[in-house]
């Protein structure tokens, strides 16, 4: 995935954006959708952070959030 700018743009929004190109794009078909451990780390934030991206994801009707599923 691509990497994150420091601009004025909030980094979760950065994340939601790249994770919205990579759902639409079919890469999660192919592979398990990381956790927010994981995206944490490729992405080298918070887990807030990413939580607040996936709830962005959660929000637009791309993604499920199931506690333990996942």
């Amino acid at each position: 995935m691509d990497t994150l700018v420091k601009s004025g743009t909030p980094l979760h929004y950065q994340i939601s954006l790249l994770l919205r190109e990579a759902i639409q794009s079919g890469r999660f078909l192919q592979e398990k959708f990381p956790s927010e451990h994981e995206l944490g780390q490729q992405f080298g934030v918070c887990r807030f952070t990413v939580r607040r991206a996936l709830q962005d994801l959660e929000a637009a009707g791309l993604i499920e959030r199931r506690q333990g599923v996942g």
